[in-house]
């Protein structure tokens, strides 16, 4: 898999174009695996300074929505 650079703002940017997303729709959008430990370690950190919200399910079935639409 060619593999694009998994950041917090990286993940904002899709969550500015698709309004919800789980962790495997953003891990096809960014061409990674869905167990990818940048991943999961962008998403940790956007959910903890509140800029992203799971609603719904948990791990991978957790969607995601953005909290602000600043990037």
């Amino acid at each position: 898999m060619s593999t694009e650079l998994v950041s917090p703002s990286s993940i904002l940017r899709k969550l500015h174009l698709h309004t919800c997303l789980n962790v495997r729709k953003l891990a096809v959008l960014h061409g990674v695996d869905a167990t990818s430990e940048a991943l999961a370690a962008a998403v940790a950190d956007l959910k903890r300074r509140g800029r992203i919200r799971a609603t719904g399910c948990r791990g991978h079935h957790a969607a995601f929505v953005l909290t602000t639409f600043d990037l």
